[in-house]
């Protein structure tokens, strides 16, 4: 039998954020994808030998949790058939869970309420049992737990990579090693932030060694980020998800 593996993710969520986040939560069921002919809504009872199961997290919303498929969905079609329930578990607990595709299966995310400390930790706890019921197996896919850390933006902004909370990804901490093509994709709301906040282009490329930040020209002159930039991949041993990451910039000196 495969583990559950929680691992822990630091978040530094304010709490307008988070309600911003939470009050956009939808619970609406969405149909399922025309190529997947549903055959039963009652959990298979050989799915854990000798054990009876209930309601996913005691939520009807979840009933596609355990349905018996004659066709497996797709990732991105179990994401969609599970959106519900997770939209559901948020809405009842008041902290955001949601979940996701990856390249191993599904990931599950459990947020921090800042509002209320340990709240995700309950969650987390009840949805850890709830998998180990289902063999941490979802639909057919193996699903991985995790759980963010409660810290509050005054206690971590000085840590925060650039000093801004869209660049909080930076310093995740992932089961699996994301692709150099994953972290660039999960680092572009930072760059973006990045860029706004100096006033230059800010992008990022895959090389045979790790990652390169480019700061390009702009309206002002890009030395501050460049500098910035590099003082805050020094702060991290010059790594980004586990890669080397450099950092250069366009000049814009006349010739």
């Amino acid at each position: 039998m495969k583990k559950v593996i929680v691992t822990m993710v630091l978040a530094a969520m304010a709490g307008g954020a988070y309600a911003a986040d939470f009050g956009a939560l939808a619970v609406s069921a969405p149909a399922l994808a025309a190529s997947v002919e549903v055959k039963a809504t009652a959990p298979s009872p050989e799915a854990v030998p000798g054990t009876t199961l209930e309601l996913f997290m005691d939520e009807y919303a979840c009933k596609a949790a355990d349905a018996v498929l004659a066709v497996q969905p797709t990732r991105v079609e179990a994401v969609k058939m599970l959106k519900p329930c997770f939209a559901a578990i948020s809405k009842t607990n008041m902290v955001r869970v949601r979940i996701e595709r990856t390249g191993l299966g599904l990931l599950i995310t459990v947020g921090a309420n800042p509002d209320r400390p340990g709240a995700n930790e309950a969650v987390a706890e009840k949805l850890k049992r709830e998998l180990a019921q289902r063999q941490n197996r979802l639909l057919g896919y193996d699903v991985f737990l995790a759980v963010a850390q409660v810290q509050r933006l005054s206690e971590t902004k000085s840590a925060l990579f650039m000093g801004l909370r869209a660049c909080s990804v930076a310093d995740d901490m992932f089961f699996v090693q994301p692709s150099k093509a994953e972290a660039i994709k999960m680092m572009r709301p930072c760059f973006s932030a990045v860029s706004m906040k100096y006033g230059v282009p800010v992008t990022a490329s895959e090389t045979n060694g790790g990652l390169s930040l480019l700061v390009g020209l702009g309206d002002t002159d890009n030395y501050h980020a460049f500098a910035d930039l590099s003082a805050s991949l020094r702060s991290r041993g010059g790594m980004l998800f586990g890669y080397p990451a450099e950092v250069h910039r366009l000049d814009n000196a006349p010739y």
